[in-house]
């Protein structure tokens, strides 16, 4: 960070609470080392099980996956989208509240660089006004804001239940493939 700085690159940060193996203190362990990093700017967000990733196949062999509405597949869902193994969905957007209160509106060091970033570059009434528009949002998107679409209806529902996913593991840097690369692992 400290070569970044020196060249003039702003140096951000982005970390995400939620992932499977998560617990209360790991998520707490998080928001305290993003708060003691050095950056210009913090982003916080939800790990999401998108379709296709390990940690889906692992939630959907587990029957942890609660949607198939791929709206909702964002990392601002207010959704709880999979039953986490170790917290409640309240839980995780708990912590995603405290990381942006005490990482950034309670973290005077963060503060101080995003003032001297915007004396700097000459941004400062513009991070003045994204900081207001940021105090008076939430930091958990608790709003329904769905897309509309045409003849949404008509749009065929795929059953996962008589037709699994088939998940196929990343190639090899050899790229020989295996037997399961070829055959693929139902979910």
């Amino acid at each position: 960070m400290k070569a970044a700085r020196e060249a003039g690159i702003d140096t951000n940060g982005f970390f995400m609470l939620g992932l499977s193996p998560d617990t209360e203190a790991t998520m707490r362990e998080t928001i305290d080392y993003a708060r003691s990093l050095p950056l210009e700017m913090l982003k916080f967000g939800i790990g999401i099980a998108f379709p296709g990733t390990p940690m889906f196949k692992e939630y959907r062999q587990k029957g942890l996956i609660r949607s198939y509405d791929w709206d909702d597949y964002h990392i601002y869902t207010e959704r709880p989208l999979f039953a986490h193994p170790n917290l409640s969905y309240e839980k995780v957007q708990e912590y995603m509240t405290l990381a942006y209160r005490e990482a950034v509106l309670l973290n005077p060091g963060f503060i101080g660089r995003r003032f001297l970033r915007g004396i700097r570059t000459g941004e400062f009434f513009w991070d003045a006004w994204y900081f207001a528009r940021y105090l008076a949002a939430s930091p958990v998107n608790r709003e329904r804001r769905s897309a509309r679409y045409y003849a949404r209806e008509r749009w065929p529902r795929y059953d996962f239940e008589s037709r699994p996913i088939t998940f196929y593991p990343p190639r090899s840097a050899t790229n020989r493939l295996g037997e399961e690369a070829v055959a693929g692992t139902r979910i």
